[in-house]
């Protein structure tokens, strides 16, 4: 799907998602040749079950956490595409 859009810079997915988890997107992702530069943007709620860590270490380049603030996704969003 990503992959018929070539003008998407980057993604954001949840966490917790009923068939195909975020973490699990996030590995398939990055291990696409064409998509693994792609800006990945992890979003989930706060105090969720899954570390952090793991989120990062499977390829996330940021995290926001639920409630968004769209001033905040408006600021991560534009510094992780500003870096790609």
């Amino acid at each position: 799907m990503l992959l018929s859009h070539p003008m998407i810079s980057g993604v954001i997915t949840d966490i917790q998602m009923p068939e195909l988890n975020g973490i699990e997107l996030i590995k398939l992702i990055r291990n696409d040749a064409n998509l693994k530069d792609m800006v990945i943007l992890a979003n989930t709620q706060f105090g969720q079950d899954y570390p952090i860590q793991e989120i990062i270490n499977a390829g996330a380049d940021d995290m926001i956490f639920k409630p968004i603030s769209s001033t905040i996704l408006r600021k991560r969003l534009h510094n992780l595409l500003r870096n790609q």
